[in-house]
């Protein structure tokens, strides 16, 4: 669908699937059952009749929007969109969902992204970047890809997970973490193995509790095999009778017998006399190659309001300040630390 020589392309439904490309000037799409009146610009949610769509906007593999600016309404409760590869040249991108958003491909904005929904998922293969603000406001949001904002980034959520390799939120500028505007704190933030940063600003969380880890191991545990036959008998000992009446002496062999272990190997030499156990196991550890630690950094100033804080094998610092509040802190090989 090609409305470039249009201002404005509007497409209004219950729900629509993409299956190719929408190029547009100002594209707004209205999913859900709504009431418009066209005259006042409003819309109201309805009852809708039948059977609920599983999703209100489904894009397929070969469908993306394109436009100078992008627009998007969902009003049915419950009812998700999955989107893929969303661009905006001059303006932002908008998203209100009653719903869950899956974002999968690239979502890239000239200005702003602005989200609204009741969860959000950004998969392995997605991207989402903006040349200016990103805000993301939703109850749950699950990140497995990058998330970058040229400038001031805002995640008002009450659960986050932040996980993986590839998992990164970045902003240039400032970046909160927190359940909305007014500041209240989220219920669970996660980074696992993940990056949390700001390049030059601000870095501000806010939380009941929040957990920075590693969901890999720093030592790996490599069990050795036993290759070992070799023993020592306790030998023979020359021993007295016990009340015997002459001088004459009893000669007695004390061997090892290990019935249990007659087929079996061992550790080093078995040695019964001097040491009476028996080493048929053995671990070597080694530090993990896929050891990735998580990494809560900002460049600026780092400031950490939390209940409960609990770091794990990763790292946590800041450029100037770094600032931490609250009642339980837990680390094990923490690294928190400014220059």
């Amino acid at each position: 669908m090609n409305a470039d020589l249009q201002n404005y392309a509007d497409i209004i439904s219950r729900s629509i699937e993409i299956n190719g490309k929408i190029n547009a000037k100002n594209l707004s799409l209205m999913q859900g059952n709504n009431h418009i009146d066209f005259g006042k610009g409003t819309v109201n949610s309805i009852n809708g009749e039948g059977v609920k769509p599983t999703v209100a906007i489904d894009t397929k593999a070969l469908g993306g929007m394109y436009a100078n600016q992008i627009r998007l309404v969902s009003t049915e409760k419950g009812v998700g969109v999955n989107l893929t590869d969303i661009q905006t040249k001059q303006n932002s991108i908008n998203l209100t969902v009653d719903g869950k958003i899956t974002f999968n491909g690239n979502i890239q904005s000239e200005q702003d992204i602005n989200v609204s929904s009741k969860a959000l998922q950004m998969n392995s293969n997605a991207s989402l970047k903006a040349q200016r603000d990103i805000t993301l406001a939703t109850n749950t949001l699950t990140n497995h890809s990058d998330i970058i904002a040229e400038k001031d980034m805002r995640l008002f959520v009450d659960k986050f997970t932040n996980k993986g390799e590839k998992a990164l939120i970045q902003a240039k500028d400032n970046l909160w973490i927190q359940k909305n505007a007014q500041g209240e704190p989220s219920s669970l933030i996660e980074n696992q193995s993940a990056t949390i940063k700001t390049e030059k600003g601000d870095l501000i969380i806010r939380t009941k509790k929040l957990v920075n880890e590693s969901i890999t191991p720093l030592f790996k545990e490599i069990k050795q095999e036993p290759d070992s036959t070799s023993s020592i008998n306790i030998g023979t000992h020359f021993l007295h009778p016990y009340n015997s009446p002459t001088n004459n002496f009893l000669i007695i062999i004390l061997l090892a017998e290990l019935k249990e272990l007659s087929d079996k190997k061992w550790f080093d030499i078995l040695d019964l006399k001097n040491n009476g156990g028996v080493n048929v196991e053995r671990s070597l550890f080694e530090k993990n190659k896929k050891y990735v630690p998580s990494v809560i950094y900002s460049g600026k100033n780092l400031y950490i309001q939390s209940n409960e804080f609990f770091n794990t094998q990763s790292d946590i610092f800041a450029t100037n300040d770094l600032i931490a509040t609250g009642k339980q802190c837990k680390s094990i090989l923490l690294s928190v630390w400014t220059p």
